[in-house]
């Protein structure tokens, strides 16, 4: 099975914690969390403007799911719901918010608050940021597009590191958005099992 070591680790919520910390030590070590608040003048601001974030991510991956079940029909929607189910396996919501937790306090602060700036400029640390987060979330040729996917998910988090200077603002909007998103593949493996 080649599916990506970021999905793996989310399948269960003490390597998710587990791995928040270590990536979080390791990008405090590195700097990667020392800019808490940025250009957005205070914690709560940061705060509000990850959660609006967040739900800007999901609005946008919503209209973009329902735009490719338009296009491509049952072929598409038979493909997302078959990735749903491998990419979640039996989390239940436990492993959702550790995984989301994950992805804020871990993923965030090691590519936005470390990789991207040692990257040269701005809009080159996005870009290679952005490639090696889908690297990371890569899993298997079948699903390409999610690898695309998973990169422009990346340029849109350093996106918002960049334009913020904070890192809490890419954090809290991807672990909003991973929570929400695994919280949903979960219902679909609900509803998707036998009666």
């Amino acid at each position: 099975n080649d599916t990506a070591m970021i999905f793996r680790i989310k399948l269960y919520w003490w390597s998710s914690l587990l791995a928040a910390i270590v990536m979080g030590l390791v990008a405090w070590l590195l700097g990667g969390a020392s800019n808490l608040v940025g250009s957005t003048g205070s914690i709560g601001h940061a705060l509000g403007l990850g959660v609006l974030a967040g739900v800007g991510c999901m609005v946008a991956n919503f209209l973009l799911d329902r735009s490719l079940r338009l296009i491509f029909g049952d072929r598409y929607i038979k493909a997302f719901e078959t990735f749903a189910l491998d990419v979640i396996g039996r989390m239940g919501p436990i492993e959702a918010l550790s995984g989301g937790i994950m992805a804020g306090a871990g993923e965030e602060p090691l590519f936005r608050g470390v990789l991207l700036p040692l990257c040269g400029p701005p809009v080159v640390g996005i870009i290679v940021a952005g490639i090696v987060f889908g690297l990371a979330h890569y899993l298997r040729r079948e699903y390409f597009g999610f690898l695309i996917w998973g990169m422009g998910e990346g340029f849109v988090f350093g996106t918002l590191y960049v334009v913020t200077g904070s890192i809490l603002v890419p954090a809290v909007a991807h672990g909003l958005f991973d929570t929400v998103g695994f919280l949903y593949f979960e219902r679909l493996r609900r509803l998707a099992q036998p009666k």
